[in-house]
């Protein structure tokens, strides 16, 4: 995101500040969250249209593996929802 353009607002509830990276399974990004505290978070967008039905398979089981990992050093996921975007 440049300076001269508007904030992303994805799902009218996330901002989008900067994008963080890629993997194989989409793409994370710094947010401030409006519904909340407006506190930053990370949010990654899976792209679902994109995948095989293995690697869909894969992002869901990565997501779930996320929810129950408890660490200081690794983000905490809070919700997790598959959309296709395509």
């Amino acid at each position: 995101m440049t300076e001269n353009e508007e904030p992303q607002i994805f799902k009218k509830r996330y901002k989008i500040i900067k994008k963080l990276g890629a993997g194989n399974f989409g793409t994370a990004y710094l947010v401030t969250d409006l519904g909340g505290r407006n506190e930053p978070k990370v949010l990654k967008v899976v792209r679902l249209g994109e995948m095989d039905a293995d690697q869909t398979v894969d992002s869901v089981r990565e997501a779930e593996l996320l929810s129950k990992l408890q660490n200081e050093y690794i983000v905490k996921e809070i919700e997790f929802a598959s959309h296709l975007i395509t």
